[in-house]
């Protein structure tokens, strides 16, 4: 039965013996085509990193968070008041700025004013921080960032903010408590995993190629489970 791929074949296969220089012409086009294409794929993908990286410390929230995590100077705390429409079971999440560690933090005298008066975070306001960290899982995934990308640019920050036990107890709260919440923040608990594996990887000088592999098995294996993602 003819095929499109046995055309293609016959096609190739006379303008090599019959018409070379045709086929030569076309391939360097082809090669030329390429070429920039790959380079326009790559200027496109260092605009929108450069404007992600923008857009995340661009958060008004995003230099204060970083540094009280990175000190420790968040509690998480829990109104069994609720708020509005919040569910009762859940109460009324925020997080409690540490004034002992507060004071010690080495931060100009302004911003240490600014924080003791504004006293705490919402829920509302980590989960819009934290939301580039979802992001950043999801791009991922679907291929518009490379690990190597984010580890490059955010791997400190998504390490510390995932580690933090304050965090963790929202995480786990949230993740308990809502209604279908197992999955809160699945993607940037993936994107935590993959950049501590890919750190390891690199540290252990593993074979990449093997690594990005197991990688792809893991995301294939739980897209069809539709399971949270663990590893």
């Amino acid at each position: 039965m003819f095929s499109i791929l046995e055309y293609i074949k016959d096609l190739i296969g006379y303008w090599i013996f019959y018409n070379p220089s045709v086929f030569w012409t076309v391939f360097a086009l082809f090669i030329v085509a390429f070429r920039q294409l790959k380079i326009s794929n790559n200027t496109n993908k260092a605009t929108f990193i450069n404007k992600f990286n923008e857009g995340f410390f661009d958060n008004k929230y995003a230099v204060d968070l970083l540094t009280l995590i990175d000190y420790d100077a968040l509690d998480f705390q829990i109104s069994d008041k609720g708020c509005g429409k919040d569910n009762y079971s859940r109460g009324f999440q925020y997080f409690v700025i540490n004034k002992d560690v507060l004071k010690k933090l080495k931060i100009s005298p302004e911003d240490k004013i600014r924080l003791a008066k504004k006293a705490i975070f919402t829920s509302y306001e980590i989960d819009s921080f934290f939301g580039y960290f979802e992001d950043m899982g999801s791009f991922e995934r679907q291929g518009w960032l490379s690990i190597h990308d984010i580890y490059t640019s955010f791997d400190w920050y998504i390490e510390n903010c995932w580690e933090n036990k304050e965090i963790h107890k929202y995480i786990l709260n949230e993740r308990t408590k809502q209604p279908n919440g197992e999955d809160l923040y699945e993607n940037f608990e993936y994107i935590y995993q993959k950049c501590v594996s890919y750190t390891r990887a690199k540290q252990e000088k593993e074979i990449m190629w093997l690594w990005n592999f197991k990688w792809w098995l893991f995301k294939n294996i739980n897209i069809r489970t539709k399971r949270p993602w663990r590893i």
